[in-house]
Protein backbone atom coordinates (compact mmCIF):
# COMPACT_ATOMS: atom_id res chain seq x y z
CA UNK A 1 0.00 0.00 0.00
CA UNK A 2 2.79 2.65 0.50
CA UNK A 3 4.32 2.34 -2.47
CA UNK A 4 1.35 2.23 -4.61
CA UNK A 5 -0.35 5.32 -2.76
CA UNK A 6 2.96 7.44 -1.48
CA UNK A 7 2.16 9.98 -4.25
CA UNK A 8 -1.15 10.25 -2.43
CA UNK A 9 0.38 11.07 0.78
CA UNK A 10 3.04 13.70 -0.54
CA UNK A 11 0.28 15.47 -1.81
CA UNK A 12 -1.72 15.28 0.86
CA UNK A 13 1.18 16.88 2.98
CA UNK A 14 2.12 19.18 0.79
CA UNK A 15 -1.78 20.61 1.12
CA UNK A 16 -1.57 20.57 5.15
CA UNK A 17 -3.82 17.28 4.90
CA UNK A 18 -3.36 15.06 8.13
CA UNK A 19 -1.73 11.89 7.57
CA UNK A 20 -3.43 10.14 9.35
CA UNK A 21 -6.73 11.22 7.77
CA UNK A 22 -5.17 10.36 4.45
CA UNK A 23 -4.29 6.84 5.42
CA UNK A 24 -7.51 5.97 6.68
CA UNK A 25 -8.99 6.98 3.10
CA UNK A 26 -6.71 4.65 1.76
CA UNK A 27 -7.28 2.04 3.83
CA UNK A 28 -11.26 3.08 3.17
CA UNK A 29 -10.09 2.68 -0.87
CA UNK A 30 -8.75 -0.74 -0.02
CA UNK A 31 -11.16 -2.18 1.90
CA UNK A 32 -13.89 -1.21 -0.40
CA UNK A 33 -11.81 -2.92 -3.30
CA UNK A 34 -11.53 -5.99 -1.53
CA UNK A 35 -15.35 -6.52 -0.49
CA UNK A 36 -15.81 -5.80 -4.30
CA UNK A 37 -13.07 -8.97 -5.17
CA UNK A 38 -14.64 -10.92 -2.59
CA UNK A 39 -18.31 -10.65 -4.28
CA UNK A 40 -16.82 -11.20 -7.55
CA UNK A 41 -15.10 -14.21 -6.58
CA UNK A 42 -17.96 -15.85 -4.48
CA UNK A 43 -20.26 -15.38 -7.41
CA UNK A 44 -17.74 -16.85 -9.39
CA UNK A 45 -17.32 -19.69 -7.69
CA UNK A 46 -21.13 -20.51 -7.23
CA UNK A 47 -20.92 -20.81 -11.06
CA UNK A 48 -18.33 -23.02 -11.48
CA UNK A 49 -19.59 -25.26 -8.72
CA UNK A 50 -21.16 -27.60 -11.93
CA UNK A 51 -17.86 -27.04 -14.21
CA UNK A 52 -15.25 -29.93 -13.74
CA UNK A 53 -11.76 -28.44 -13.07
CA UNK A 54 -9.89 -31.72 -12.21
CA UNK A 55 -7.75 -30.96 -15.33
CA UNK A 56 -7.27 -27.11 -14.39
CA UNK A 57 -4.86 -25.97 -11.32
CA UNK A 58 -5.98 -22.94 -9.01
CA UNK A 59 -6.06 -19.64 -10.90
CA UNK A 60 -5.21 -16.17 -9.30
CA UNK A 61 -5.98 -12.90 -11.18
CA UNK A 62 -2.97 -10.34 -10.32
CA UNK A 63 -4.23 -6.39 -10.60
CA UNK A 64 -1.85 -4.20 -11.57
CA UNK A 65 -1.99 -0.71 -12.38
CA UNK A 66 -0.82 -0.27 -16.02
CA UNK A 67 2.08 2.77 -15.82
CA UNK A 68 3.58 2.09 -19.20
CA UNK A 69 6.43 -0.81 -20.89
CA UNK A 70 7.29 -1.84 -17.44
CA UNK A 71 3.80 -3.57 -16.97
CA UNK A 72 3.97 -5.60 -19.61
CA UNK A 73 7.49 -6.75 -18.93
CA UNK A 74 5.93 -7.35 -14.98
CA UNK A 75 3.19 -9.45 -16.36
CA UNK A 76 6.18 -11.64 -18.65
CA UNK A 77 7.95 -12.19 -15.54
CA UNK A 78 5.25 -13.08 -13.35
CA UNK A 79 4.14 -15.38 -15.34
CA UNK A 80 7.45 -17.48 -16.12
CA UNK A 81 8.14 -17.40 -12.41
CA UNK A 82 5.09 -19.18 -11.82
CA UNK A 83 5.86 -21.64 -14.35
CA UNK A 84 9.09 -22.27 -12.92
CA UNK A 85 8.22 -22.45 -8.93
CA UNK A 86 4.32 -23.42 -9.68
CA UNK A 87 3.70 -25.29 -12.81
CA UNK A 88 0.09 -26.03 -10.93
CA UNK A 89 -0.79 -22.48 -10.67
CA UNK A 90 -2.33 -20.57 -13.30
CA UNK A 91 -1.40 -17.02 -12.65
CA UNK A 92 -2.78 -14.01 -14.93
CA UNK A 93 -1.75 -10.64 -14.39
CA UNK A 94 -4.33 -7.67 -15.70
CA UNK A 95 -3.53 -4.16 -16.24
CA UNK A 96 -5.69 -1.60 -15.42
CA UNK A 97 -5.20 1.78 -16.22
CA UNK A 98 -4.39 3.56 -12.39
CA UNK A 99 -7.14 5.14 -10.90
CA UNK A 100 -7.44 9.00 -11.40
CA UNK A 101 -6.37 11.24 -8.70
CA UNK A 102 -9.43 13.29 -8.17
CA UNK A 103 -10.94 9.91 -7.33
CA UNK A 104 -9.23 10.30 -3.73
CA UNK A 105 -10.54 13.76 -3.16
CA UNK A 106 -13.74 15.65 -2.40
CA UNK A 107 -15.74 17.64 -5.49
CA UNK A 108 -15.01 20.86 -4.53
CA UNK A 109 -11.09 20.28 -3.42
CA UNK A 110 -8.62 21.73 -5.95
CA UNK A 111 -6.28 19.71 -4.92
CA UNK A 112 -6.46 17.57 -8.13
CA UNK A 113 -6.52 20.25 -10.42
CA UNK A 114 -3.68 21.69 -9.33
CA UNK A 115 -1.78 18.56 -9.47
CA UNK A 116 -2.33 18.24 -12.86
CA UNK A 117 -1.62 21.74 -13.91
CA UNK A 118 1.78 21.08 -12.43
CA UNK A 119 2.17 17.73 -14.05
CA UNK A 120 0.84 19.64 -17.21
CA UNK A 121 3.13 22.25 -16.41
CA UNK A 122 6.73 19.56 -16.17
CA UNK A 123 5.75 18.29 -18.96
CA UNK A 124 5.71 21.63 -21.31
CA UNK A 125 8.85 22.25 -19.41
CA UNK A 126 10.75 18.70 -20.73
CA UNK A 127 9.50 19.62 -24.34
CA UNK A 128 10.67 23.07 -24.49
CA UNK A 129 14.08 21.67 -22.79
CA UNK A 130 14.11 19.50 -26.02
CA UNK A 131 13.77 22.46 -28.37
CA UNK A 132 16.69 24.50 -26.22
CA UNK A 133 19.19 21.73 -27.60
CA UNK A 134 19.14 24.23 -30.88
CA UNK A 135 21.41 26.36 -28.73
CA UNK A 136 24.19 23.91 -26.86
CA UNK A 137 27.20 23.29 -28.46
CA UNK A 138 26.97 20.62 -31.20
CA UNK A 139 29.67 17.77 -28.97
CA UNK A 140 26.56 18.30 -26.32
CA UNK A 141 23.92 17.20 -28.06
CA UNK A 142 23.55 14.17 -27.16
CA UNK A 143 24.51 14.58 -23.80
CA UNK A 144 21.77 17.22 -22.99
CA UNK A 145 19.37 14.89 -24.61
CA UNK A 146 20.15 11.93 -22.58
CA UNK A 147 19.69 14.28 -19.49
CA UNK A 148 16.56 15.48 -21.15
CA UNK A 149 14.98 11.68 -21.21
CA UNK A 150 15.37 11.08 -17.41
CA UNK A 151 13.13 13.83 -16.66
CA UNK A 152 10.01 12.32 -18.47
CA UNK A 153 7.58 10.45 -17.63
CA UNK A 154 7.25 6.90 -19.23
CA UNK A 155 4.18 7.91 -20.85
CA UNK A 156 6.37 10.15 -23.24
CA UNK A 157 8.22 7.34 -25.29
CA UNK A 158 6.95 8.00 -28.34
CA UNK A 159 7.74 11.84 -28.74
CA UNK A 160 10.86 10.67 -27.07
CA UNK A 161 11.29 7.90 -29.91
CA UNK A 162 10.52 10.22 -32.44
CA UNK A 163 12.65 13.36 -31.25
CA UNK A 164 15.54 10.56 -30.97
CA UNK A 165 14.96 9.03 -34.83
CA UNK A 166 14.74 11.87 -36.17
CA UNK A 167 17.06 14.66 -34.77
CA UNK A 168 19.15 12.80 -32.52
CA UNK A 169 20.08 9.36 -33.80
CA UNK A 170 18.98 6.58 -32.51
CA UNK A 171 21.51 4.24 -30.41
CA UNK A 172 23.31 1.51 -32.52
CA UNK A 173 22.77 -2.31 -31.72
CA UNK A 174 26.06 -2.82 -32.10
CA UNK A 175 28.07 -1.18 -29.45
CA UNK A 176 28.52 2.83 -28.75
CA UNK A 177 27.50 5.44 -31.18
CA UNK A 178 24.60 6.55 -32.91
CA UNK A 179 22.96 6.43 -36.45
CA UNK A 180 22.56 9.14 -38.18
CA UNK A 181 19.09 10.87 -37.69
CA UNK A 182 16.94 12.24 -40.17
CA UNK A 183 18.32 15.83 -40.38
CA UNK A 184 21.52 16.05 -39.03
CA UNK A 185 22.46 18.39 -35.91
CA UNK A 186 24.55 20.57 -38.05
CA UNK A 187 21.62 21.24 -39.79
CA UNK A 188 19.35 22.60 -37.03
CA UNK A 189 21.84 23.36 -34.26
CA UNK A 190 22.19 27.56 -33.79
CA UNK A 191 24.85 27.51 -31.05
CA UNK A 192 27.93 28.80 -33.59
CA UNK A 193 25.43 31.07 -35.40
CA UNK A 194 24.14 32.81 -31.93
CA UNK A 195 28.19 33.44 -30.88
CA UNK A 196 29.22 34.57 -33.97
CA UNK A 197 25.85 37.33 -33.97
CA UNK A 198 24.74 35.65 -37.51
CA UNK A 199 20.50 35.33 -37.73
CA UNK A 200 19.86 32.16 -36.63
CA UNK A 201 17.08 31.81 -39.13
CA UNK A 202 15.97 33.49 -42.86
CA UNK A 203 12.56 34.58 -41.60
CA UNK A 204 13.98 38.67 -41.57
CA UNK A 205 14.18 37.55 -45.98
CA UNK A 206 10.51 36.20 -46.10
CA UNK A 207 9.05 39.04 -43.95
CA UNK A 208 11.17 41.61 -46.70
CA UNK A 209 9.37 39.79 -49.36
CA UNK A 210 6.30 40.08 -47.52
CA UNK A 211 7.01 43.76 -47.28
CA UNK A 212 8.06 44.54 -51.07
CA UNK A 213 4.79 42.58 -52.51
CA UNK A 214 2.72 44.66 -50.24
CA UNK A 215 4.23 47.88 -51.83
CA UNK A 216 4.06 46.50 -54.99
CA UNK A 217 0.98 45.40 -54.16
CA UNK A 218 -0.22 43.92 -57.96
CA UNK A 219 -0.04 39.82 -58.51
CA UNK A 220 1.52 40.87 -62.13
CA UNK A 221 2.97 44.31 -62.65
CA UNK A 222 4.30 46.06 -65.77
CA UNK A 223 8.23 46.43 -66.04
CA UNK A 224 7.65 49.93 -65.12
CA UNK A 225 5.81 49.63 -62.23
CA UNK A 226 7.84 47.34 -61.19
CA UNK A 227 11.31 48.89 -62.00
CA UNK A 228 9.62 51.84 -60.33
CA UNK A 229 9.21 50.02 -56.82
CA UNK A 230 12.78 48.38 -57.24
CA UNK A 231 14.11 52.09 -57.42
CA UNK A 232 12.21 53.55 -54.25
CA UNK A 233 13.61 49.91 -52.40
CA UNK A 234 17.19 50.96 -53.59
CA UNK A 235 16.91 54.45 -52.44
CA UNK A 236 15.75 52.91 -48.45
CA UNK A 237 18.22 50.72 -48.84
CA UNK A 238 21.14 52.91 -49.53
CA UNK A 239 19.74 55.41 -46.45
CA UNK A 240 19.55 52.66 -43.90
CA UNK A 241 23.19 51.70 -45.29
CA UNK A 242 24.08 54.88 -44.25
CA UNK A 243 22.88 55.58 -41.25
CA UNK A 244 24.43 52.50 -40.31
CA UNK A 245 28.21 53.35 -41.40
CA UNK A 246 27.49 56.84 -38.79
CA UNK A 247 26.85 54.17 -36.10
CA UNK A 248 23.16 54.91 -35.85
CA UNK A 249 20.84 51.52 -35.28
CA UNK A 250 18.59 50.05 -37.46
CA UNK A 251 14.82 49.41 -36.10
CA UNK A 252 14.77 46.04 -37.82
CA UNK A 253 12.64 43.85 -35.27
CA UNK A 254 10.15 44.86 -32.79
CA UNK A 255 11.52 45.34 -29.33
CA UNK A 256 10.19 41.91 -27.43
CA UNK A 257 12.49 39.96 -30.65
CA UNK A 258 15.12 42.38 -29.73
CA UNK A 259 15.08 41.62 -25.62
CA UNK A 260 14.31 37.90 -26.50
CA UNK A 261 18.22 37.88 -28.59
CA UNK A 262 19.52 39.52 -26.03
CA UNK A 263 18.49 36.91 -23.46
CA UNK A 264 19.46 34.19 -26.07
CA UNK A 265 22.75 35.78 -26.19
CA UNK A 266 23.68 36.20 -22.78
CA UNK A 267 22.67 32.65 -21.83
CA UNK A 268 24.73 31.21 -24.89
CA UNK A 269 27.69 33.08 -24.29
CA UNK A 270 27.66 32.44 -20.71
CA UNK A 271 26.77 28.97 -20.55
CA UNK A 272 29.05 26.26 -18.82
CA UNK A 273 29.23 22.62 -19.80
CA UNK A 274 28.82 21.79 -16.37
CA UNK A 275 26.08 23.43 -15.60
CA UNK A 276 24.36 22.06 -18.59
CA UNK A 277 21.11 20.92 -17.28
CA UNK A 278 20.78 23.98 -15.75
CA UNK A 279 21.65 25.78 -19.25
CA UNK A 280 18.45 24.01 -20.71
CA UNK A 281 16.26 24.89 -17.83
CA UNK A 282 17.23 28.29 -18.56
CA UNK A 283 17.16 28.40 -22.41
CA UNK A 284 13.60 26.57 -22.11
CA UNK A 285 12.46 30.06 -20.14
CA UNK A 286 12.80 31.84 -23.74
CA UNK A 287 10.92 29.14 -25.65
CA UNK A 288 7.25 30.02 -26.30
CA UNK A 289 4.95 26.71 -27.03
Amino acid sequence: MDKEFQFIKDLALVNDYPLRFIECQIKKTLNRYLEKSNMLNNSNNKQTKSVDNSSKGPQILIDLPYIGKQTNNLSKQIIGLAKVTRPGLHIQPISRPPRSVTSFFSGNDKTPKDYQSNVDEYFRLNVKKLIALAFVPLDQVITGFDLICDQFDDDADDLLDYVEKTWIGEKSRRGAGRKNPQFDHKLWNVYDRVVATIPRSNNSVEGWHNAFANRVALNHPNIVKLAEKIRREQSTFEVDVAKILQSHNIKTKKACYRKLDEHINRLVNGSDASQLDEFLKNMAANVTL
